[in-house]
């Protein structure tokens, strides 16, 4: 999910594009930090069971100029 505040200016003759970007962004997956535990050689792998979800979220900024 992404919210923000996007600016766009073109020059005149449509040689030149600036633009800014600025907001916040969050990504969640729920689930999904989950590992394979292995207790000894002889036995096969097993999933670890609710270890939690994994999440990231943050401010960002973007300037772009393009010719």
């Amino acid at each position: 999910m992404q919210i923000g505040f996007r600016y766009d200016w073109i020059s005149c003759d449509e040689c030149y594009h600036l633009g800014f970007d600025l907001g916040w962004e969050h990504h969640y997956h729920p689930g999904l930090n989950q590992f394979i535990l292995f207790v000894n050689n002889a036995m096969t792998g097993k999933f670890v069971i609710n270890q939690c979800d994994l999440a990231a979220q943050g401010y960002y900024v973007k300037v772009r100029f393009d010719f």
